[in-house]
């Protein structure tokens, strides 16, 4: 796995070993980021379900101000903090080991408002949809921010009528995988 673009181009990225996750694939991470193109510059972003930390690292290698990475798992949470350690962005990563539910939750009590969201929850269990009625729910974005939620195409999203802030403007479909991109209305 590597950097695709920006001041950490080609660099690489490492996953954490015995532990089951499915990181973005670079041609999909290419198309993500080739559709939000200068968007990402000087954001904030949230990469939740942070797994190896590949979407908000590659963010932050082109140009986001910074990125705050959730993920419950211990060793994810170490390796996200081993990569951005590795590309010496420890100041603009704010690394959490925390449940992204709980996560959001706490933070729209804090009122933190993000322009970016990275959702790639693990496929099949029902948590992008659960995970998009909660964004929808909780003041964590802004009119300009965006929502990118990575699933599978079988993976439910929420109904149109089930959202009262968000829409979807925009769906790409690689193989399996399909990105999804969502904004207030």
């Amino acid at each position: 796995m590597r950097i695709i673009a920006g001041r950490f181009r080609s660099r690489r990225i490492e996953s954490p070993k015995g532990v089951t996750i499915r990181p973005t694939s670079d041609r999909v991470k290419e198309s993500l980021f080739g559709i939000l193109g200068p968007f990402v510059m000087g954001k904030n972003c949230l990469d939740l379900f942070g797994g190896t930390g590949n979407l908000g690292l590659e963010a932050l290698s082109r140009g986001a101000r910074s990125c705050t990475f959730i993920d419950n798992n211990p060793r994810c949470v170490s390796i996200i903090r081993k990569n951005a350690e590795s590309l010496g962005v420890t100041k603009e990563a704010n690394i959490n080991l925390a449940d992204a539910i709980r996560y959001v939750k706490k933070t729209a009590k804090e009122g933190l408002v993000f322009d970016l969201i990275f959702l790639d929850p693990p496929y099949h269990k029902g948590i992008v949809k659960k995970s998009l009625i909660l964004l929808d729910d909780y003041n964590i974005i802004s009119k300009l921010s965006i929502i990118v939620a990575e699933h599978h195409r079988e993976d439910e999203l929420p109904p149109a009528d089930e959202l009262r802030k968000l829409t979807m403007f925009r769906q790409e479909k690689y193989g399996g995988t399909f990105l999804s991109f969502y904004r207030e209305v």
